[in-house]
């Protein structure tokens, strides 16, 4: 099977009370289809202690979509699509990759 990616985008943000975007400017000139979206769990160097919730600009704890310590999931991004990341207490983390 061929790998048609020229590049690999990846990071890690900083998750906390205060919604933060998702670096994922990348796709806008990609093949890419969207963004795996990785929350910190037992396996990795420090688990988060609350989910995350996955939205908008406007996205709040109250009606983002949760991720909870460890669990992932892939979100359609095309463009200059956003995604944003915010949680209920400070010092959490995701990890992202385009895909």
């Amino acid at each position: 099977m061929k790998d048609t990616h020229k590049e690999y985008f990846v990071g890690q943000v900083a998750v906390g009370v205060s919604a933060v975007k998702i670096p994922v400017a990348a796709l806008a000139n990609n093949n890419q289809r969207g963004i795996l979206i990785k929350a910190y769990g037992a396996s990795d160097t420090a688990a988060n202690t609350v989910p995350v919730f996955i939205g908008n600009a406007q996205i709040t704890v109250d009606d983002g979509f949760p991720l909870g310590p460890g669990e992932s999931v892939t979100v359609p991004v095309t463009g200059e699509d956003a995604v944003y990341v915010v949680a209920s207490a400070s010092s959490q983390k995701i990890a992202w990759i385009v895909v």
